[in-house]
């Protein structure tokens, strides 16, 4: 099989052959005024007796006058060093950790080490954090081996051999002014070596490899043809092909124009589209622990979250080739839950004889609402704000007149979930009131997207559904044979690239 070797440009520095019949990974010491041998050793290597070998390694006549400002080559293999301790920082979804043929969950702050086997599910996360401040995310359905970790207590750099069978690995890895820290991922048709740079590597295929370089520089190498990769480019090397190319990386894309905000638990968001990209890849991360991803042709997603509060989105524009390029990030926060209820109402709104005034919100025992009461529609001032519930779903307004009002959902907590949209009635109407047309309608709020269309499915309790309508707006005028009763109401919202759904118990009044 071929192999392809990645290499950052100022990585390994290899060993004369006098040291052994193979090449050894060395690090290059720059000698201050004051430094000698015997310092040097007792300071980074394990034992003073390398003192005699690293002197003829170096060619070095006097052990205690070094002249200031050259190299001294030091094997790794000499230096003072421990196994390394990465821990998980993180976990979003579902990960497992291998260990010694037993398997168990990943949780936060669990430490690693050689021989340690993780895995991804899909839309799962985790975050590696190395002791010398590297921060690795092992992306969905990834599953990779930490082979060796190692530190280095005197320079406090680390060196880790990490082998990814499949998915993905960004990675940020810190740069250590006195000794770089030094990263080998392996992957089915690849081998990576990094130090000081940023990355990602992904494996969608056993014959191909992906390279995307943000910061830094890399070496690509196939068949010992070296390829250089300077941050913005990326290359992707399949196996048995010359023609792998070097590519300039898509620009981030621009998210300064989308919402900062939803009451809805789809939330559709549109950008400018990336010069040269062809596709989109996105992902989503909750700080409730939610994580999605996906990939969309055109400058557009819809995302589904299921739990009010902050969300983090992150665009990549991406090449015919598979590269992605450059990411961008936007946050913005949910305030969906729990939705707004449904109205049933005559279809011309409510218009009261008197000052009171009853609602009719839903069929569910305990179920509580938040209701305000206006004089104008866009809520400046709102006069009366007042929980519900079915039991107690009347009110008596200040003032005849028209009034608008809106109502929200409570959840089990007391708290409010969003509005639904504002409606009007009219107290005081006296006998005109006797004039108002009873058919009874069922409203629900529109959802912010183009042509949708509103299906509206009513059933008994243990029956079939007696009522089906397809609406381009979320208003079904019901008919007047339907009997009076609770029912169970399902909205089906479709758009193109959107479909939610929403239900809740209704009461219809005779």
């Amino acid at each position: 099989m071929k192999k392809i070797a990645l290499a950052a440009l100022a990585s390994l520095l290899l060993a004369p052959g006098c040291l052994a019949a193979e090449a050894v990974t060395e690090w290059r010491y720059h000698v201050y005024q004051g430094d000698t041998l015997w310092s040097i050793a007792t300071l980074h290597l394990k034992d003073v007796s390398y003192i005699p070998a690293l002197q003829r390694l170096n060619r070095i006549s006097n052990a205690h006058a070094i002249l200031t400002g050259r190299d001294i080559r030091i094997p790794l293999e000499w230096m003072k060093q421990r196994p390394g301790r990465p821990v998980v920082m993180a976990v979003t979804g579902n990960g497992s950790l291998k260990r010694h043929n037993g398997s168990r969950p990943l949780v936060e702050k669990q430490e690693l080490e050689a021989g340690d086997i993780i895995e991804t599910a899909e839309n799962a996360v985790i975050i590696i954090r190395y002791e010398d401040g590297s921060v690795s995310e092992i992306g969905p359905k990834s599953r990779l081996t930490i082979r060796q970790t190692t530190h280095y207590p005197s320079t406090q750099a680390t060196s880790n051999d990490i082998r990814l069978e499949r998915g993905s690995i960004d990675s940020r890895i810190t740069r250590n002014p006195l000794m770089p820290n030094r990263y080998d991922i392996q992957t089915p048709s690849a081998v990576t070596a990094v130090r000081g740079t940023q990355f990602r590597v992904r494996v969608d295929d056993p014959a191909e490899s992906g390279t995307e370089v943000l910061e830094g520089k890399v070496e690509v190498r196939q068949d010992g043809r070296p390829v250089n990769v300077s941050a913005g480019y990326g290359v992707m090397m399949r196996q048995g092909r010359d023609d792998n190319g070097v590519e300039s990386l898509p620009a981030a894309p621009d998210l300064a124009g989308l919402p900062a905000g939803s009451a809805f638990p789809g939330v559709q968001f549109a950008w400018p589209a990336v010069p040269r990209a062809t596709a989109y890849a996105y992902s989503l991360q909750g700080e409730s622990g939610q994580y999605a991803s996906g990939e969309t042709t055109s400058p557009r997603a819809v995302v589904r979250v299921s739990d009010n509060g902050r969300y983090l989105l992150t665009v990549r524009g991406k090449l015919p080739s598979g590269l992605n390029g450059y990411p961008s990030s936007h946050a913005f926060r949910v305030h969906a839950f729990p939705p707004p209820p449904f109205i049933v109402e005559p279809m011309n709104g409510i218009m009261a004889a008197g000052n009171q005034v009853s609602l009719n919100l839903g069929a569910t025992d305990g179920q509580r609402w938040l209701v305000e009461f206006s004089r104008d529609s866009a809520f400046s001032a709102p006069v009366l704000r007042q929980q519900m519930d079915r039991d107690h779903a009347s009110i008596t307004l200040p003032q005849a007149g028209i009034w608008f009002w809106r109502a929200a959902q409570l959840d089990a907590g007391g708290v409010a979930g969003p509005f639904g949209e504002h409606r009007q009635l009219e107290a005081g109407a006296g006998f005109r009131a006797r004039l108002n047309d009873v058919r009874m309608a069922v409203r629900a709020r529109a959802h912010p997207v183009d042509g949708a269309s509103y299906a509206l499915t009513l059933s008994r309790p243990g029956q079939e559904v007696v009522y089906r309508e397809v609406a381009s707006q979320p208003v079904w005028v019901l008919p007047k044979t339907l009997p009076s009763g609770p029912y169970r109401a399902r909205i089906d919202i479709d758009a193109p690239d959107y479909h939610e759904v929403e239900q809740q118990e209704i009461q219809i009044l005779g």
